[in-house]
């Protein structure tokens, strides 16, 4: 059978997940010998206690009944775990493995009686019209503070690097060589994690953050974020090198323009479909590999749809930050304090982009996906009020 699995949660589809960590879930008490799951090769949705492969997995519905009553639902991860493995936080209980985490989100300012943010539960149907009306819902919320995490984190970066090299451009150097990717690289990964974060949190319901809560959160996600980029970052210039090699041995205008174009487009064809795995990381907690080839996979059916979305919202973004950018050749404006501001502000304005970005992600979480399974006819839907694909 195929290596993907589905499940069934709540009334709808879940997966695709691995054999081992569906083996997983049925241990923690996730999946249960009820619950419906399918793979390829399988005619219909079976409960799992049916399916041979699991069914050695899944207690028998004795034991699930005697041990059920030393089970609870983890306030944090959402798993069932048995007592022995959590701790009691008033009414709720938590894994030992979430309990500085859950501590860490009460203390974030998350206020659980204020109501959330209107329209919530939010739909996801990656219609351009809804990205563009819950990303900026969300945006909108607390959009100064975004902006003030973002300066605050940027401004003694883009004040050095932009000294640097104002400073070797009238001694003649070459500079910093390398600094900006580096600073981007680190950053960068920073700020979006802080951001993602938060985006997801109001998705979910939360309150509002404070200043603190971007900085925690970014800290926390950090080494996920800079896995992902690294990984991208190599993938994308193991594409490119061979065209750069083309182009250079060619010495031909027109060889070299076509490499251009056909490289540039294979970097957004890739970059489309990849870029949502920043946002993976941080929604199912997972590494930068799998992050990645979740995102690859979710967005195979959908690739002209968010590459036109993305345009939508990046094209007056990047408008504005050029803006900024031009500020700075007035002649009585290149100094290079204002080429930081200037550099703060194009950081400032892109970073209201990662808003749109989780929003998005979230909208791919909920759709089907185009996978090795989804060759043959999708799976049929299961008649009645346990459904998965309804």
């Amino acid at each position: 059978m195929s290596s993907d699995w589905y499940y069934e949660s709540e009334g709808s589809r879940q997966g695709p997940i691995s054999r081992s960590k569906i083996a997983e879930l049925i241990e923690l008490g996730a999946i249960r010998g009820e619950t419906l799951v399918w793979t390829q090769g399988m005619v219909d949705w079976t409960p799992c206690s049916e399916v041979g492969e699991l069914s050695l997995n899944v207690p028998s519905t004795e034991e699930a009944t005697a041990d059920e009553s030393d089970f609870e639902t983890c306030a944090y991860s959402g798993k069932r775990l048995p007592r022995s493995e959590m701790l009691p936080f008033g009414d709720e209980w938590v894994a030992f493995e979430h309990r500085q985490e859950f501590i860490q989100r009460l203390q974030e300012g998350r206020d659980e009686t204020e109501e959330p943010l209107p329209g919530y539960p939010f739909p996801a149907d990656l219609n351009l019209i809804t990205v563009l009306s819950q990303g900026f819902q969300i945006l909108a919320a607390q959009w100064w503070l975004i902006v003030g995490f973002a300066a605050l984190i940027w401004f003694p970066f883009d004040f050095l690097t932009t000294y640097l090299e104002q400073r070797a451009s009238e001694e003649g150097t070459l500079g910093p060589r390398g600094l900006d990717n580096w600073t981007n690289l680190l950053v960068g990964s920073f700020m979006n994690g802080g951001i993602l974060a938060y985006g997801l949190s109001r998705w979910n319901g939360g309150g509002k953050w404070t200043l603190g809560s971007f900085f925690r959160a970014g800290r926390r996600y950090f080494g996920r974020i800079v896995g992902v980029r690294f990984l991208l970052y190599l993938f994308i210039i193991a594409l490119v090198i061979p065209f750069v090699i083309v182009a250079i041995m060619s010495e031909s205008m027109p060889v070299m323009a076509a490499m251009a174009l056909i490289g540039g487009c294979l970097v957004s064809f890739v970059g489309t479909r990849l870029a949502s795995a920043e946002s993976f990381a941080i929604i199912f907690e997972e590494g930068a590999g799998d992050a990645l080839k979740r995102s690859w996979s979710q967005t195979k059916r959908w690739f002209w749809r968010l590459f036109l979305i993305r345009l939508i919202i990046y094209v007056p973004v990047m408008v504005a930050a050029m803006g900024f950018v031009l500020v700075t050749e007035i002649p009585f404006l290149q100094h290079f304090v204002v080429g930081a501001a200037a550099n703060v502000m194009v950081s400032c304005t892109t970073a209201l982009i990662v808003v749109f970005e989780m929003v998005i992600a979230l909208h791919l979480r909920e759709l089907p996906v185009i996978s090795q399974a989804a060759i043959s006819p999708p799976p049929p839907p299961v008649e009645g009020p346990h459904d998965p694909v309804a």
